[in-house]
């Protein structure tokens, strides 16, 4: 949990990152990128539990590591020179050292931070109004029209939810159910398993992540044990629906409030 003021409290933080005009050698080798995940996450003080990764036609490649912190995730399209990064940590890691690291790495000539968000501000939420179970930091939610309207690369989606039924959260078979029918419903392909770990024994600190691979990014999760607050996140390459996401899944985990953040990524 990071600290930085009495009225700035947060559990975790969320930086998503596009890369442009890389070096087509690199981003399209896999063997590289592998090193390059686990030894920038490793400069930060992060701890590696597992990596995967897929190798898309014609030339894409995903990564996933999976951290004790949370998730760390890149996506290559070596015909754009251009590749994505998310990092998602609960823990306050040296991302600027992560940062560089990357970008000499890539040999990206150009870097844009595209979210840095702080997930569940504790204190700010209590301020906040709710209305109809939704708590949205996108005032226009008419997304397809935006999404086209900026000729967007891909769309991404943070879902925080809160005041869950605690049973169904540390239900590893209804978690994975869960990504079955989601996927089926916004019509993404699927690679591989569904990837649901635990972490820490301690209760206080413990929870269950997720990660899907499918065809066009990531879908990950983060359940917190101690708050019944979870952290979704859908990165796609084609246009899916985000308050679709956000009401199955309240309805499905019997949820109260969502916080809804839409973000566009592009390939400029």
């Amino acid at each position: 949990m990071l600290k930085r003021t009495n009225s700035d409290l947060y559990l975790a933080r969320h930086i998503t990152l596009d890369y442009y005009d890389c070096n087509i050698n690199i981003i399209s080798n896999s063997t590289i990128l592998e090193k390059t995940l686990i030894d920038s996450a490793k400069s930060i003080w992060a701890t590696v539990v597992s990596s995967y990764f897929n190798n898309f036609e014609p030339q894409w490649v995903s990564w996933v590591v999976i951290l004790s912190e949370s998730h760390f995730t890149i996506h290559s399209w070596p015909e754009y020179w251009y590749i994505a990064v998310d990092m998602f940590v609960c823990w306050n890691m040296q991302f600027e050292k992560w940062i560089e690291l990357l970008t000499n790495v890539f040999k990206s000539k150009r870097v844009e931070l595209i979210t840095d968000l702080k997930r569940w501000e504790i204190n700010n939420f209590k301020n906040k109004k709710l209305n109809n179970n939704i708590i949205l930091t996108e005032e226009n939610n008419n997304w397809e029209q935006d999404y086209k309207n900026n000729n967007a690369w891909g769309i991404a989606s943070s879902i925080d939810i809160y005041w869950c039924n605690s049973n169904l959260i540390r239900d590893v078979d209804i978690i994975k159910k869960y990504v079955l029918e989601l996927c089926e419903l916004i019509e993404m392909k699927r690679f591989w398993n569904t990837d649901v770990v635990h972490f820490w024994e301690d209760q206080k600190v413990a929870w269950y992540s997720m990660t899907q691979l499918i065809e066009t990014s990531l879908i990950s999760w983060h359940f917190a044990n101690s708050t019944n607050v979870a952290y979704l996140d859908i990165f796609s390459c084609k246009y899916y629906d985000p308050s679709v996401v956000a009401n199955f899944t309240l309805k499905y985990f019997k949820w109260k409030y969502y916080k809804l953040n839409v973000n566009y990524r592009d390939d400029k």
